[in-house]
């Protein structure tokens, strides 16, 4: 008598194939089923508060606004704008390592540690 060509786990692996494909095929005919269902992207309109709402804007409560009046970029900065900055600081020194050049200083102003080196 002739042992069968199909083992066990060959028959088992069919059976998963075939269970996979199965159900693969009725995702597939779910998600079309549900695809017809749909009518479309839903629309979201702005109101004049620029929240989203489901129901078109009243337009008497619209704004017209010039081109002209847009700022495009940074506004130009006006002399009297900038402030005056001053690059020397004063300060204390808190710690300075003499072999290897390097240290920190507290600022007088603000009391902020600041790392120098030589």
């Amino acid at each position: 008598m002739a042992k069968s060509q199909q083992t066990y786990s060959k028959t088992e692996k069919e059976k998963k194939r075939l269970k996979k494909r199965e159900e693969k095929q009725k995702k597939k005919v779910a998600r079309k089923a549900a695809k017809d269902g749909t009518e479309g992207i839903p629309f979201a309109y702005v109101d004049h508060m620029g929240n989203l709402v489901d129901t078109p804007p009243d337009p008497t409560k619209k704004v017209k606004v010039d081109a002209e009046d847009i700022v495009l970029g940074i506004p130009k900065k006006e002399e009297g704008d900038e402030e005056k900055f001053d690059p020397v600081r004063s300060g204390k020194v808190s710690f300075y390592d003499f072999n290897k050049g390097f240290g920190f200083i507290i600022d007088s102003e603000n009391n902020e540690k600041y790392f120098v080196h030589v």
